[in-house]
């Protein structure tokens, strides 16, 4: 049998997440994670990934720009 250490309560980290996740919708986990270390949250990388995928918040990658012209070029 091992020890399981108690979880900390992550649920004002998970709320300040999501209001920068509103606010800034453009930024990914790791904006996010700077932003957080620059208001004095002492928080990991790894954990701010975790907690932003869990939340659905994850990115949509950009879709490429094609070049209309492009496509009428014969080869």
């Amino acid at each position: 049998m091992r020890y399981i250490s108690p979880k900390p309560d992550q649920t004002p980290l998970v709320m300040r997440i999501r209001d920068l996740a509103a606010t800034r919708t453009r930024y990914g986990y790791f904006s996010i994670y700077i932003l957080l270390r620059r208001e004095g949250w002492v928080v990991n990388y790894k954990r701010v990934y975790r907690l932003y995928r869990n939340d659905g918040l994850s990115l949509r990658p950009n879709k490429p720009n094609r070049n209309a012209s492009a496509a009428n070029h014969e080869r």
